[in-house]
């Protein structure tokens, strides 16, 4: 579960003079008693998706450290 703390899409002004457009979501991750900030180029999902997406990526990142963990690759 999470709650939603803050949101903002705009353009974004990156080191020098480029800009880019992205999307900022701030939410506390109640589970873990954690603020995650979360900076994404993807202008069209609502906040809540990119939460969604971010939480379902970050499970399969962490299944893949425990099969490298378990089951060394030479």
């Amino acid at each position: 579960k999470h709650d939603m703390l803050s949101s903002w899409a705009g353009t974004l002004r990156a080191v020098g003079k480029r800009r880019h457009k992205g999307t900022y979501c701030q939410y506390a991750d109640t589970r873990k008693h954690k603020l995650i900030s979360l900076l994404t180029n993807d202008m069209d999902s609502a906040p809540e998706d990119i939460i969604a997406i971010y939480r379902q990526r970050w499970e399969i990142e962490l299944l893949f450290k425990q099969i490298k963990q378990n089951f060394p690759l030479k």
